[in-house]
């Protein structure tokens, strides 16, 4: 019967960590945010059996990311890193709600249906009132404990009426969330840009590594198992 002891180990030795996530987008940046540090990663592509993950059925991304990454770790065996973010649209009031972002257009809807969905969503609303911003939750575990967690409210841009030309995927929002001072979408600012407006994943990515370098290493590498 497949279970975490069918689940690959680390090859080199040192401490196994998954990342619990088939968002490709989030998977780079998972791992970038641990890049610094010897793990062995692990994600869904490298696991001999399917996961079902629980309903995203939490109060907050905060909640939903702790109970992906320990269904994940439940699931693997492993150390597990997880993340949970969405769009939050203040002026859509109760139409809209950022724990479903994902799942705005329905079960099954594609990055393409989504972005047509929220464009005609937000097409009566103009000036501020397409102002949005986007919550992101990250979370590390290692079944039953959660040995740590980050919340970062993002930066305030605007929804576009048109989706940018250049896209990210895994990240289909991204397209319409305009920041006038660059003259550019999300998926178009560089590095340097996405610092200088607070993007959400380079704060988090700091706040990983501080916590890694400051004794989340150890705990890390004494929770790992093998």
């Amino acid at each position: 019967m497949a279970g975490p002891d069918t689940v690959p180990s680390s090859v080199r030795g040192g401490p196994c960590l998954f990342i619990g996530t088939t968002n490709p987008a989030k998977a780079h940046r998972l791992r970038r945010a641990i890049a610094d540090w010897p793990f062995e990663t692990l994600g869904p592509e490298d696991l001999p059996f399917p996961v079902d993950l629980p309903a995203e059925v939490g109060n907050s991304h905060l909640e939903i990311a702790v109970d992906k990454a320990l269904a994940w770790s439940r699931a693997t065996g492993h150390l597990t890193i997880a993340s949970d973010g969405g769009l939050v649209i203040p002026a859509l009031g109760t139409r809209w709600n950022s724990l479903t972002t994902g799942r705005s257009a329905g079960p099954g809807a594609n990055g393409q249906q989504r972005i047509r969905g929220l464009v005609e969503l937000m097409d009566p609303h103009t000036g501020d009132s397409r102002r949005a911003s986007w919550s992101e939750s990250v979370a590390v575990v290692n079944a039953p404990a959660t040995l740590a967690s980050w919340r970062v409210e993002g930066p305030t841009g605007f929804l576009s009426r048109q989706p940018s030309p250049v896209s990210i995927d895994g990240f289909w929002a991204a397209s319409l969330w305009y920041f006038p001072d660059f003259g550019k979408a999300y998926t178009e600012l560089s590095d340097d840009e996405l610092e200088a407006v607070g993007d959400p994943w380079t704060r988090l990515t700091s706040q990983i590594q501080e916590w890694l370098g400051s004794g989340g290493w150890e705990q890390v590498s004494g929770a790992t198992t093998s």
